[in-house]
C-alpha cells in the first residue's frame, strides 16, 4: 500500500512547546507538528488506507522541496506516530524493515510511505 503525504514532515521530537500546567511544567507538540499532523491524518482517510497484519515492511521516500534539510530518524518517527493514531499499523515495534530514503532539489515538499506485510526468512524468528 502507497501513502502520500504532501507538506513538509514536521517533527514530534524537535518542535515542542513547555508549557506551565498548575505547579508542573508540561511538554506539547508545537501547532506546526499539530497542523501537520491532522493534515496528514486527512490525506490517509482521503486515500482510504486500511490496515495491514504485522509484521511489515516499510518504505519512505521524502521528497524535499529546495535545499530543504530534515533529520531522516525524526521524519521517521513523526510519521510511524500518525500511522500507528490510524491504526494503519498497530505498532512502529512490529517494523522488520525499514527504508528510509531522503530526495533533495524536488518541486514540493512531500512523503510517500509504501507499507507491506514482511515475510519472515526461512531461519528468522522475533525475539532471537
Amino acid at each position: 500500500m502507497d501513502i502520500t503525504i504532501h507538506g513538509e514532515v514536521r517533527s514530534k521530537k524537535n518542535s515542542r512547546i513547555i508549557a506551565r500546567v498548575g505547579a508542573r511544567f508540561r511538554s506539547f507538540p508545537s501547532t506546526a507538528y499539530q497542523r501537520f499532523c491532522n493534515e496528514a491524518k486527512q490525506e490517509i482517510m482521503i486515500q482510504k488506507a486500511t490496515p495491514i497484519d504485522p509484521p511489515y515492511e516499510v518504505w519512505y521516500r521524502f521528497y524535499l522541496k529546495g535545499n530543504k534539510r530534515i533529520d531522516l530518524d525524526n521524519a521517521v518517527a513523526s510519521i510511524n506516530d500518525i500511522l500507528q493514531e490510524m491504526r494503519v499499523i498497530t505498532d512502529d515495534n512490529e517494523i522488520l524493515h525499514l527504508h528510509a530514503r531522503k530526495i533533495a532539489k524536488c518541486t514540493e515538499n512531500q512523503t510517500v510511505v509504501t507499507i507491506l506485510r514482511a515475510r519472515y526468512e526461512e531461519n528468522e524468528s522475533i525475539g532471537k
